[in-house]
């Protein structure tokens, strides 16, 4: 897997967030496409809830087995991210996996 990158370090921006149905997004640049995004700069990785898509870029090399409060499990294929732009900043290769 391609290690993440960010074009700046040691900076700061505006970026204008929505809050949609009590959570915050921010509206970011996906393959050409302004997309609302949940980012959790907590988090290893992101959550696409939806269908994949075809710029998503799978990584063949890892998979994630995810468990929820019922012992229920499953296991679930890692993506990256293509150039995502949040202001002036960009991301490139952030890990993320679908959600159905």
């Amino acid at each position: 897997m391609a290690p993440v990158s960010f074009s700046k370090s040691d900076f700061a921006d505006t970026i204008k967030i929505k809050v949609m149905d009590g959570a915050v997004v921010i509206p970011v640049e996906i393959a050409g496409k302004t997309r609302n995004l949940l980012f959790d700069n907590g988090s290893p990785l992101g959550l696409w809830f939806g269908q994949k898509e075809d710029w998503m870029k799978q990584v063949t090399a890892d998979s994630l087995i995810f468990g929820d409060i019922n012992n229920k499990s499953r296991q679930q294929v890692i993506y990256q991210f293509p150039t995502l732009k949040m202001g002036s900043l960009c991301i490139e290769n952030y890990p993320m996996t679908v959600i159905r």
